[in-house]
Formats: structure tokens, C-alpha cells, sequence
């Protein structure tokens, strides 16, 4: 299994290697492209009522939760895609293994690479995670992390892991909070505590130290 995923309605999705199944609230199993299926549904996200499954074989799979049927959005280029998260202004950010970062604009449904593949610090292997307030944050082992704030529209560069110890690290690993105030608080792998105010654009890094200072 690739994810699960609880969408608005309380169903629960699961993406498999050939095709979804989808637990109803009534305790019901369905499954969909099961069997000799030809997608490989890797991630999901909802809004507007719709859940929007990103596969491995270049397709978008869009569920409609009011008709309860399926669409495609279909990218002729080929692409695997790992991950899939809603952007403002009718758009989803998708991550793919081989082909970088792109962008589909629910409205036209036009594919297009994001302008991020440009920084020459975002190669290989790329994540994505969506904190609670729906601020996306994409990463792989340069050290750098990338943050889109949906308040404002902007996109931000952090360095977490300095370069000289960044080959020391298998695999950067992060989780992101944000607490009461606002104040987001990012973990690393090798670096010590991060806390990122969204408002002053303030990043301070806590490690362990002696200094009683």
C-alpha cells in the first residue's frame, strides 16, 4: 500500500499498486482499477469536491464526491508521480522521481514544470509535506528546504543542514509543527531543532551544547 487518505466525508482511501479501495462510512469496501489495473495511485488531496490521486503512470485520477465518478488528467510527456498537494488559485504542485516538480492548473487542465526545477540545489530524490495550515514544504538530501506560504503567496529557501555534513546524512528526515502562536517548529536529522516565524521571517536553529548560555 502507498498512503492512506481520509477525505471530507470520513471515507477512507487506500492507494494500492493496482488501483485504489475506498472504506465508506457504513463499513462498506469498494475498490476501483483493482485487478489488472494500470495505475498505481501513490498520493491524494481533496478540495472543491473533489479528491485529486496522483499515479504512477502520468495520470491525475479526479473523483468527483457529489457524482461519485472519475476522471483523467492525463500528462503526455510520461511522468511517475510521487506526490500531490492543492496550491491557491486552482492548482496542484506534483512531485515526480524522475522529472522534477510540476504544476496543474485544475481549470485549464494544463501540465506545466514549476519554475523551483530551475534551482540547481532541488535534484534527486524530492519530498513533499503539508503542514496544518496547509503550507507546503518540499525537500531532498541538499540540506534545503523549500516553504510556500498559502497565506501570502511566497515561496521561501531555508538551509537546515549545513553542505559540510550534508553527505553524512542517509536521509534528511523532517516533521513540521506549528503550534498556538503560529511559530512553526521543524525537526532535522543531524541539526537540531528549527522554529520558523512566518510573520517576522525569522528562522533560529536550537542544538545540544554545553554553554549554559
Amino acid at each position: 500500500y502507498y498512503f492512506l487518505f481520509e477525505d471530507s466525508k470520513g471515507q477512507i482511501w487506500i492507494g494500492k499498486e493496482d488501483g485504489l479501495i475506498v472504506a465508506g462510512t457504513d463499513d462498506t469496501l469498494k475498490e476501483f482499477f483493482t485487478g489488472n489495473s494500470k495505475y498505481t495511485v501513490t498520493k491524494a488531496t481533496e478540495y472543491d469536491n473533489k479528491i485529486f490521486f496522483a499515479t504512477g503512470q502520468s495520470v491525475i485520477l479526479i473523483y468527483d464526491l457529489e457524482k461519485q465518478t472519475f476522471e483523467e488528467a492525463i500528462y503526455e510527456g510520461g511522468a511517475f508521480f510521487t506526490d500531490i498537494a492543492y496550491l491557491p488559485d486552482q492548482k496542484l504542485i506534483l512531485l515526480s522521481q524522475k522529472h522534477g516538480i510540476f504544476i496543474y492548473n485544475t481549470n485549464s487542465g494544463i501540465f506545466e514544470l514549476s519554475k523551483l526545477n530551475n534551482d540547481p540545489d532541488l535534484t534527486g530524490y524530492i519530498r513533499l509535506i503539508v503542514d496544518k495550515k496547509k503550507g507546503v514544504w518540499v525537500y531532498n538530501t541538499s540540506g534545503m528546504v523549500w516553504y510556500y506560504n498559502q497565506q501570502r503567496k511566497q515561496m521561501r529557501k531555508m538551509r537546515l543542514i549545513p553542505e559540510e555534513i550534508t553527505n553524512m546524512i542517509d536521509l534528511e528526515r523532517y516533521l513540521i509543527f506549528i503550534d498556538s502562536t503560529g511559530l512553526i517548529w521543524i525537526t532535522t536529522y543531524g541539526n537540531g531543532l528549527f522554529c520558523y516565524n512566518p510573520l517576522t521571517d525569522e528562522l533560529s536553529n536550537y542544538t545540544n551544547s554545553s554553554d549554559p548560555n
